[in-house]
């Protein structure tokens, strides 16, 4: 069995990552979200090789604010871009 842990998303995900590792967990349930892990403000090449040097697995973790699943094609579109672009 794998145990991993969400980081927080007022933290900078490059130390949440060596924290996450520090205690032996098997993954990261990473969350994209405002302030200091924003999409817009993180580097994922930077993140993929801090997974890849702690042997972290990783999960996305969804924003509860991001309509994915949304009958109105366009809002369901914007969201899935959001997520693509990172």
């Amino acid at each position: 069995m794998l145990v991993g842990a969400m980081n927080h998303p007022g933290r900078d995900v490059l130390h949440e990552i060596e924290w996450i590792a520090g205690m032996d967990l098997g993954f990261i349930d990473l969350t994209l979200e405002p302030p200091l892990a924003a999409s817009w403000k993180v580097d994922p090449g930077r993140i993929r090789s801090a997974l890849e040097a702690n042997r972290l697995g990783v999960v996305g973790h969804t924003a509860f604010y991001l309509p994915i699943a949304s009958g109105i094609e366009e809002i369901r579109r914007a969201a899935l871009n959001e997520l693509r672009d990172k």
